[in-house]
C-alpha cells in the first residue's frame, strides 16, 4: 500500500501520524498556504491532521478501486488508539472485510461500514485501529475472501 503522509501539523518535518491508503475519502476542515501548496487539515472518524494538497484528488468519495480491505476468519478487536491503555471499542467480524484507512507501524485504521462494503464507499460505520498481524490484508473484497479461505 501506500499513499500521503498524515501529519500532526502543517509541515513535512511535523510528527508522521501514518499513512493514508490510496482511496481513502476524508473531511477537509481548514486549508493554510505551504511553502510549495496549501496544506489541509483533515478528520476522518476519530482521526485528523494535516495533508499537503499536492497529494489529494479533490473527489467526493471513496476511490474503491485504489481501496484496501481487510479481515480475518476470526473476530478482530477494534481499540481506540495503537497505545498501550487502548480501549478495545468493538469488533470487526469473522469473514467481514473492512476499509483499511491508514497504516501506523504494526497497525491499521479501518471503517468497518454500515451495512458492509458496497461500491462506492460511504463513509459511516465504526471506526478504530487493529492490529497488522491479527488481520489480512487485500486490494479487494474478492481477493480477501480468497486469502481467508
Amino acid at each position: 500500500m501506500g499513499g500521503v503522509h498524515l501529519r500532526k501539523e502543517h509541515s513535512s518535518h511535523s510528527e508522521d501520524l501514518g499513512v493514508f491508503c490510496g482511496g481513502a475519502c476524508f473531511a477537509i476542515e481548514d486549508v493554510v498556504e505551504g511553502t510549495q501548496a496549501p496544506w489541509y487539515k483533515v478528520k476522518l472518524g476519530q482521526i485528523s491532521g494535516w495533508v499537503s494538497s499536492n497529494y489529494v484528488n479533490m473527489g467526493l468519495a471513496y476511490d474503491t478501486e485504489t481501496m484496501h480491505v481487510a479481515g480475518s476468519s476470526k473476530a478482530v478487536p477494534i481499540y481506540d488508539g495503537t497505545g498501550f491503555f487502548a480501549r478495545k471499542t468493538g469488533e470487526i467480524p469473522a469473514y467481514v472485510p473492512a476499509w483499511v484507512i491508514l497504516e501506523k507501524g504494526n497497525w491499521y485504521y479501518i471503517l468497518l461500514p454500515d451495512g458492509g462494503i458496497s461500491v462506492p464507499a460511504q463513509p459511516y460505520g465504526v471506526y478504530g485501529w487493529v492490529r497488522k498481524r491479527d488481520i489480512q490484508e487485500a486490494a479487494a473484497p474478492e481477493a480477501l475472501m480468497w486469502k481467508l479461505q
